[in-house]
């Protein structure tokens, strides 16, 4: 215990050492990446595990590469040289696979809550974590707080360096629709990468995923709870369940006059898990996954409670009011 203790403390100290993040740093004939930039969406969220090969907690958000002290873990992208070996670690890490001998500079992250929440059970039923509910953690970062050029959409990265892989050329094919594929164009989940070592302390929270379980989560969408059952997999489903989700969570805003008080109330037990200044956030995020909350009276109802009011909205809206200095960014919303 004293070794792994004395590693984690030398770990930390490596660390600390370094710049707060490793910007991406497009070179000449990628303008069309600085618009995008500033077009990150202002919360993302992590799915991560003790067992995750990136190491995540409430201090750092760090790549396998960064977490192993390589050297390459301080080399952006778009400075390595080799197309053919980014566009295969770019592949070999959004397909979620080993990625052998090569790099992972990479750590994902979503705009979707729905797609973090599936992710849950797919790391709790994958032969190669199978960490259990209470280990399995989310992560929800304030991007507005981290450096600038952080993070990139995945789709972005995908689109420059697909010349050099075949593999990630099919990958962006079916992100945009373009694949022979029925389901190509519903595979798009608002994933963004960071890379390298990237400072998150006092700009994030983290919560277990059984905490947000026996919040209220199968009250706001029971459609979750047969997935704590999956058998034990490779590739457990996650993606097309996302994909059946997006479907019959649509199907059920067609059901006219269904109650959604307590589907609400849920939501907003949950948002209480976090501290103030993520309540509102988590939220308006949780309730946007409910099916039929689409009168206003309803959005307003919930946001009037004493969550929202007195002194902790004036909170809250201090945190908003404190980066709204002229950086702005797009509400990327996928479902």
């Amino acid at each position: 215990m004293a070794a792994k203790r004395l590693s984690q403390e030398l770990e930390m100290a490596r660390i600390t050492d370094t710049a707060e993040s490793l910007p991406f740093s497009p070179k000449h004939g990628n303008d069309c990446f600085r618009q995008k930039f500033h077009d990150v969406p202002r919360y993302l969220f992590r799915i991560f595990t003790p067992i995750s090969g990136s190491a995540t907690d409430a201090a750092w958000a760090q790549s396998l590469d960064s977490r192993q002290g390589g050297p390459s873990s301080r080399v952006d992208l778009f400075d390595r040289g080799d197309n053919r070996l980014v566009a295969d670690m770019l592949n070999k890490h959004l397909r979620w696979q080993d990625a052998g001998d090569g790099d992972s500079n990479v750590v994902s992250w979503t705009s979707s809550l729905l797609y973090a929440l599936v992710h849950v059970y797919q790391l709790h039923a994958s032969m190669r974590d199978g960490s259990a509910l209470e280990d399995i953690k989310l992560c929800i970062v304030d991007t507005t707080e981290c450096p600038d050029r952080s993070f990139v959409r995945d789709i972005d990265l995908i689109r420059s360096f697909s010349l050099f892989d075949i593999g990630l050329r099919d990958l962006k094919n079916l992100r945009l629709g373009k694949s022979q594929s029925k389901s190509s164009g519903c595979y798009y989940f608002g994933e963004y990468l960071s890379q390298g070592a990237l400072r998150i302390e006092g700009r994030c929270q983290i919560v277990s995923a059984m905490d947000i379980i026996n919040g209220g989560l199968y009250k706001m969408l029971p459609e979750l709870e047969e997935f704590e059952d999956w058998n034990r997999d490779e590739k457990p489903p996650c993606a097309r369940m996302v994909v059946r989700l997006r479907k019959s969570l649509g199907s059920r805003m067609s059901l006219a006059g269904r109650e959604v008080d307590g589907e609400i109330h849920a939501a907003l037990k949950i948002a209480q898990l976090f501290e103030p200044r993520w309540r509102l956030p988590m939220a308006a995020s949780l309730i946007a996954l409910i099916p039929n909350v689409c009168s206003d009276a309803e959005i307003l109802r919930a946001f009037r409670g004493e969550l929202f009011t007195g002194e902790m909205r004036r909170y809250q809206l201090l945190c908003v009011a404190k980066f709204a200095d002229g950086r702005r960014c797009r509400e990327e919303v996928v479902f």
